[in-house]
């Protein structure tokens, strides 16, 4: 979107010869775009695009009564699929039609319909598998299209990506299947679109990444040097092993490994991180979700440097080359077991282990992981209780804010097995 300069900085840049093109207001913002009683005595106008929708946490209502369409994706091992087949019949037996991919449909699985991400319409998705087998089902999505919401099991290793025990799906889908009654809440994890160009500004492929594109040296033996545009506006130049471009999903993957920080997945942002610098001040950055931002290799450059998108697809950037980097505009919703981004927070301290001490946890650590106990309820309306920090009451604050949210809503799914919550709260 266009930016807005006012009436002063229009009439000194007329006299002074410059060559910036003052948009009209009204040709660049329409009506809806105005926001009053935010700043007092103003009217904004934000120059954020309005397509980017920040807010990421959400509880889920199915359409036309529930999903009739369901697409099951698995990792490429006999358990794997010994569970694809229960828990597909199973889904066939309550009305819903099966998918699998084209694959598995012809060498495994030919009672099941074959899937064609570009004629099949799909209401749901199940991963079976560890977090590679998620990225590997927001790969199938090519474009920038709404994607079905995504549940996963837990089948591989780590799982950070998957909270929901494959033992137990009759229970999980069953509460999927009925989310016009209960609480299904998801998270819109950010995609990212990557157009890689020739050194002649020209359009070579595009990739939506739902973790991280990584630009590297390749096979070259010495470091690579590459320059950072955001927002049309030369930054920095970085000599360095490569960089990494990274979602608030991929925070806690590549990046975190070379010192990016971790982002809950509900931020809007965009991570810059890079691997193993030629300065001690290169810190990663933490962007704006909607900046726009380019990564070139000069002309000049020593050798060609490769991009990798998700782990896959490696590409070589000739000189002159770059990767342009936007967010998409359909995230992926990745189906919880808690709301908010609680199963995130179960994620870093149970799987990562993220500040584990020899000491524990104060209070122990049932305490420290029971997100849903009362005190915590208790603790939040009495913050509440007094004044809303401006003043004011509980009436006073907006609807639809984080702790107006909090106390509607039960912090887990009730009975839904898979996570350490509901393992406390039913005593196992």
């Amino acid at each position: 979107m266009q930016q807005v300069l006012s009436s002063s900085s229009s009439s000194s840049s007329s006299s002074s010869g410059s060559s910036i093109a003052v948009a009209p207001l009204d040709s660049a913002f329409g009506a809806d775009d105005a926001v009053r009683g935010l700043i007092y005595g103003a009217t904004l106008r934000f120059s954020d695009s309005a397509a980017l929708r920040l807010r990421r946490r959400a509880m889920l209502v199915w359409e036309q009564g529930g999903p009739r369409r369901v697409l099951i994706v698995k990792k490429p091992v006999p358990a794997a699929a010994a569970q694809l087949e229960e828990m597909a019949t199973w889904l066939q037996q309550q009305g819903l039609q099966v998918f699998v991919e084209r694959a598995v449909h012809q060498q495994e699985f030919p009672q099941f319909a074959p899937f064609d991400a570009a004629t099949t319409d799909i209401d749901f998705a199940i991963t079976l598998g560890g977090d590679g087998t998620v990225l590997y089902l927001a790969s199938l999505f090519t474009g920038d299209v709404p994607l079905p919401p995504v549940m996963c099991f837990a089948m591989g290793t780590l799982g950070f990506l998957t909270p929901f025990d494959a033992t137990q799906y009759r229970t999980c889908l069953q509460w999927v299947l009925a989310a016009n009654r209960e609480h299904l809440y998801c998270t819109l994890r950010t995609r990212k679109r990557c157009a890689v160009l020739n050194a002649a500004g020209e359009l070579l492929r595009v990739h939506h990444i739902l973790n991280e594109c990584v630009i590297d040296r390749g096979a070259f033996p010495s470091s690579v040097f590459l320059e950072v545009y955001i927002d049309g506006g030369f930054v920095t130049a970085a000599e360095a092993d490569g960089l990494i471009i990274a979602t608030p999903s991929g925070s806690t993957a590549y990046s975190m490994s070379a010192g990016g920080s971790m982002v809950a997945p509900s931020v809007p942002c965009t991570l810059l991180t890079p691997l193993s610098p030629h300065s001690l001040s290169f810190r990663p950055l933490i962007l704006p979700e909607n900046a726009d931002l380019l990564v070139r290799l000069p002309r000049n450059a020593r050798s060609h440097a490769r991009a990798s998108f998700d782990g896959k697809h490696p590409m070589r950037i000739e000189r002159g080359g770059s990767v342009h980097f936007q967010t998409s505009l359909c995230p992926l919703p990745l189906i919880n077991i808690g709301s908010l981004d609680r199963d995130w927070y179960e994620g870093i301290t149970h799987k990562l282990k993220w500040n584990q001490t020899i000491r524990g946890a104060p209070g122990g650590a049932a305490a420290a992981g029971n997100l849903s106990s009362p005190s915590l309820h208790t603790l939040l309306r009495t913050a509440r209780g007094s004044s809303n920090g401006h003043g004011g009451t509980d009436d006073d604050v907006a609807a639809g804010s984080t702790a107006d949210i909090f106390n509607a809503v039960p912090p887990v799914a009730p009975g839904v097995p898979g996570s350490q919550h509901w393992q406390q709260v039913n005593g196992r």
